[in-house]
């Protein structure tokens, strides 16, 4: 079983080889047949990245299961050009740049959609805790067959597929989705040749639920655009500035109440907004202690803390060690 993607880790790690039938702890789901990989660092304490690999001609499926202290890029480069994806974030989130609309993308849990990749490598950066990614991909062949009268599928197989890359709108997952999703990558079978039928028997079945989802017109496909929209433009304004914005400049942008902001969170990361903002702020504080000479208490003073001391209390609360720590060990 050839791999469709190749993945790369920004650190040192040993690997785990599980035989056919065997799973770790950390994988929830088990793909029946599959090759698992578990990932482990000397490094980063509590470290450990899952991935379970089933493929054929036709459709294969990759499902990475992560639990990090810590935010990480994950590289990903498919070795067969092009891949047609269906993507679906089950637990978690991660953050890449989309070339094509100029953007940071964050797709949240419950997040789904199309998308056609070209021959190049791809980072993604997966966040500290706990995440679980599932790609399917599939032969356009297959595509054409079950996309039948749904633009999104007609636009995938479009334009010049070693060249350039195609993201489909991303939807929210319902219950009925979710479950036929499991369904289909998680069936009790002991040979190839039965789970291979199985898989493209039930391939039609997930594509008419996603086509449901794309055209849906519901309030949770609303809030859940209208929340990616305001975490993209969190993350475009962390790329202008080095400190993310306030939350009375996203409620303004977003033309909602703080009460409806904080729904929007609660609902797709069960976090708050200001929860959220801390995190980028201590993130972007990190990053500026460790790429730059600038004394700490300039950099204190940048992100409006009156001093050092003030600081380190919220610093050491998001990582486990003061500023100091991090400035010693760049």
């Amino acid at each position: 079983m050839p791999h469709v993607f190749d993945i790369s880790l920004p650190f040192d790690v040993t690997e785990v080889q599980y035989g056919i039938g065997e799973y770790p702890p950390i994988c929830k789901y088990a793909i029946p047949l599959a090759q698992t990989t578990v990932y482990k660092s000397e490094l980063i304490t509590g470290f450990e990245f899952a991935r379970q690999y089933y493929g054929n001609k036709l459709i294969s499926i990759y499902l990475f299961d992560c639990k990090s202290p810590q935010a990480f890029d994950l590289r990903i480069k498919q070795k067969m050009r092009p891949a047609y994806v269906l993507v679906v974030m089950l637990v978690g989130s991660f953050r890449y740049y989309d070339a094509v609309r100029l953007e940071v993308v964050q797709p949240t849990p419950g997040s789904v959609y199309m998308a056609r990749i070209a021959g190049k490598q791809y980072r993604i950066q997966i966040p500290k805790k706990e995440s679980r990614l599932l790609l399917i991909t599939v032969h356009p062949s297959q595509l054409a067959v079950v996309g039948e009268d749904f633009e999104a599928l007609t636009e995938l197989l479009d334009g010049n597929p070693t060249n350039d890359y195609y993201i489909s709108p991303h939807s929210r997952a319902d219950d009925k989705f979710m479950r036929k999703l499991i369904k289909l990558i998680t069936p009790k079978f002991t040979r190839r040749k039965d789970f291979n039928k199985h898989l493209q028997g039930h391939l039609s079945e997930i594509i008419s639920c996603l086509k449901g989802l794309m055209k849906g017109k519901g309030q949770q496909n609303y809030d859940q655009q209208k929340f990616e929209s305001i975490i993209n433009f969190i993350d475009q304004k962390c790329v202008i500035s080095i400190k993310p914005p306030t939350l009375q400049i996203i409620v303004d942008h977003a033309c909602i109440s703080d009460d409806k902001l904080e729904l929007l969170f609660k609902a797709a990361i069960d976090i708050t907004p200001q929860e959220y903002l801390q995190a980028l702020k201590m993130e972007a504080i990190k990053d500026q202690i460790i790429t730059t000479t600038k004394r700490i208490a300039d950099i204190a003073s940048e992100f409006d803390y009156s001093d050092t001391a003030s600081l380190n209390k919220p610093f050491k609360k998001h990582f486990g060690h003061s500023p100091q720590y991090y400035r010693r060990i760049r």
